[in-house]
Formats: structure tokens, C-alpha cells, sequence
């Protein structure tokens, strides 16, 4: 499975809705009132206020060994009692945009303190924080596991941000086992 994670924190509370001069949040199934003062869908959900369910959150993410379970019955694993299928892809990220509160100097060095976008490219534990134009249009990470991890975090909503493509590429030499059934 092909996994990207992503925390947003401390983002500002109801910034668009205030732009937009809305009392209160029209969108719904989790939608929000985005900076065109629209509302944005999260994923599995269509309409001008997200009020059609389309489908699962994560049903793109979803692999073709996905079963939905309504029955009590007995679970398992991909292929079982056979292997189940081996991961052949690695996620990677391409920045399309990237500007970030610039670092502030704290305890006689510079860091990135008000706003920042820590990568986690090897591994859950540890990453690279970026802030300012740290990361240039087309600047790529990739992971060496099956996942990246985002950890965004912000105390201004002064600059634009960042934007991101995600995709997957194969392992060289991978060959990668189905379902069957």
C-alpha cells in the first residue's frame, strides 16, 4: 500500500469564512470554505457544498485487493494462506510552490520557528523541517520506505504557503505480487 501522512496544526481557524464574510461554515461532510470563497470537498464528496457522497475517503488509495466487510465472518490478509502482495512503489513528493515565514534567530542561531514543513522521508521518526523558500519549485523528496510523512505547522497566515504533487514510482528490480482473488 502506497501511503502519504499528513498533520496540519494550528492553522487559522475560520480565516476564509471571515474573508468571505460567511457566519458560519456552508459546506458540509467536512468540507471548507476555501480561499475563493467556494467550498472545497474533501475526497468521496462532490456538489457546490459537498453535500453528495460519491464514494470512500480513501478510495483512491484503495488497492484492487480491498474487500468491504458487512458479514460477520473470518478476515485475512491479501492471498492468504499464500504470501500477500509485496509493495513495488515508492511515494515522492514535487514541490510546485513553497514560501514559508522566514527563520528567526532564538538562543543565538537561526531556525525555522513560526512557520514550518517538516519531511520525514526515512522512516516515522525523524525528518528535515523547512521554512522560508527553503524548497524550490521542483525540488523532489522520496522516500526510502512506503510512506512520507508531513508535519505542518504554522503561528501566521501571512505568506501563501506550499503546494506538492504526489506520486509513485516503481522500486527498480520489484516485482510485484497480486491478488487472487
Amino acid at each position: 500500500m502506497q501511503c502519504v501522512v499528513m498533520v496540519l496544526c494550528d492553522t487559522p481557524n475560520g480565516k476564509w469564512l471571515t474573508a468571505c464574510d460567511f457566519n458560519s461554515d456552508p459546506c458540509n461532510n467536512d468540507g471548507y470554505i476555501g480561499s475563493s470563497c467556494t467550498c472545497v470537498c474533501r475526497p468521496g464528496t462532490t456538489g457546490n457544498y459537498c453535500e453528495t457522497i460519491i464514494g470512500g475517503y480513501y478510495d483512491g488509495l484503495l488497492s484492487p485487493c480491498t474487500e468491504v466487510v458487512t458479514q460477520p465472518g473470518i478476515i485475512t490478509s491479501p492471498n492468504f494462506p499464500d504470501p500477500y502482495p509485496k509493495n513495488c512503489y515508492l511515494p515522492m513528493l514535487k514541490f510546485n510552490f513553497f514560501h514559508l515565514y522566514p527563520m528567526t534567530y532564538s538562543c543565538n542561531q537561526a531556525c525555522c520557528y513560526v512557520d514550518i514543513l517538516e519531511i520525514r522521508v526515512n522512516g516515522q521518526e525523524y525528518g528535515d523541517v523547512y521554512c522560508d523558500k527553503d524548497i524550490s519549485p521542483g525540488d523532489t523528496f522520496v522516500s526510502v520506505t512506503n510512506e512520507i510523512i508531513l508535519y505542518f505547522q504554522t503561528k501566521s497566515n501571512l505568506l501563501n504557503g506550499w503546494s506538492a504533487t504526489v506520486s509513485f514510482i516503481p522500486i527498480p528490480g520489484c516485482l510485484p505480487s497480486y491478488c487472487t482473488s
